[in-house]
């Protein structure tokens, strides 16, 4: 398997088998332990109704994913 990256955040991957062969490309995401640091902090906070941390919740996610 090869995996050749990209200034573009892209990952492309290729994987060959016996059996089949196969290019991938995949957008890079940033570091997981970004958002777990978050998420805990965001779980550990008791002044937010459980509205208001899906709310927060959303908003992560959708910043981790652009």
């Amino acid at each position: 398997m090869k995996n050749n990256e990209t200034k573009e955040r892209i990952n492309k991957i290729h994987l060959e088998t016996k059996d089949y062969e196969m290019d991938l490309t995949i957008r890079r995401l940033r570091n997981p332990a970004e958002i777990l640091e978050k998420f805990y902090k965001l779980r550990e906070n008791t002044k937010l109704s459980d509205e208001e941390k899906t709310q927060e919740v959303r908003k992560i996610m959708e910043e981790y994913l652009r």
